[in-house]
């Protein structure tokens, strides 16, 4: 379906081409009237714009180069924070308006004056000066907001992975299968960015957990075998009684479900497409399912 991956993809180029554009009217245009700095400020962010569809391209061509990867994508997650943060601001300021005209004092009782008949000036109506300095105080509480909430996601991004414990009580559970440990990995994207290192801390993780199985449910890539196959083959470390077990994402589509489908089993996956298999034995035994996003390409073929 190559004519519904152009219509997405000319989808998702307006759409953040309206966000940029939204961005450069709220922390460039209503901030300042310096010509100069209004250009350059706009070319950052055109450049920014432009860069995030060149990377996906060339990600599916071959590897994009880790260190410009990273700068864009961590430039793009500031942009995308700070853009929350105006949006809330947006509704504060038209919420506060709302307030501020239902609070607007009423002509007196009585018999009026002249100074009384005279209009009462709305407090809502737009002063140049007043707009400026919110469109100042909104850029700046963005900008520190988002930088912050930047920071910490690539601190936390950098650091080794951690285990989060989820314990299942299940009625009617077979003996056998008590303390059975499932290891769930998601959302891995290895690419520019997660690459062999991080891998390597997060299959001592995993295997630190002793699991009986492994399940890896979808976002593995963001590029191609012929680029990725190197760090994602770090995986066929994993060690389980049962193995290890994927289902696909929507990026995993992205980047080309039909040249990772094939290789995949290589890593010592078994990949489950719209289809189960039984974990266990006469003793005790679950199916173990794995079913494709229908939204997308592809999904509803069976194996």
């Amino acid at each position: 379906m190559e004519w519904f991956r152009i219509v997405i993809a000319l989808v998702a180029l307006v759409l953040f081409g309206a966000l940029n554009w939204f961005l450069f009217k709220r922390l460039i245009l209503d901030v300042t009237s310096n010509p100069w700095v209004k250009r350059g400020l706009a070319l950052v962010l055109l450049l920014t714009y432009a860069a995030v569809p060149l990377l996906r391209a060339w990600g599916s061509s071959g590897q994009p180069p880790a260190t410009a990867s990273l700068v864009v994508l961590v430039f793009w997650g500031l942009l995308l924070n700070v853009l929350l943060v105006l949006v809330a601001f947006e509704g504060v300021k038209w919420w506060l308006n709302r307030r501020v005209a239902r609070a607007a004092p009423s002509v007196a009782s009585g018999v009026p004056s002249l100074d009384s008949m005279a209009p009462v000036p709305s407090p809502t109506i737009d002063d140049p000066e007043r707009r400026r300095f919110l469109a100042r105080v909104g850029a700046a509480t963005a900008l520190g907001v988002g930088g912050g909430l930047t920071t910490f996601g690539v601190y936390k991004a950098m650091t080794p992975p951690e285990i989060t414990e989820v314990p299942i009580k299940l009625p009617g559970l077979p003996k056998s299968l008590e303390g059975f440990t499932i290891v769930q990995l998601s959302d891995i994207h290895v690419g520019a960015v997660i690459q062999e290192k991080f891998l390597e801390m997060l299959v001592t993780e995993a295997n630190r957990a002793k699991p009986d199985l492994v399940a890896i449910t979808g976002d593995l890539v963001d590029g191609s075998p012929a680029s990725l196959g190197r760090y994602v083959a770090t995986l066929r470390r994993l060690s389980s009684k049962h193995g290890t077990y994927f289902c696909s994402g929507n990026h995993d589509y992205y980047s080309g479900w039909e040249r990772w489908a094939p290789v995949l089993p290589d890593f010592g996956f078994t990949v489950l497409r719209n289809r189960a298999v039984t974990i266990g034995d006469a003793g005790g035994s679950f199916d173990l399912l794995g079913v494709d996003d229908w939204g997308r390409f592809g999904a509803g073929d069976y194996d």
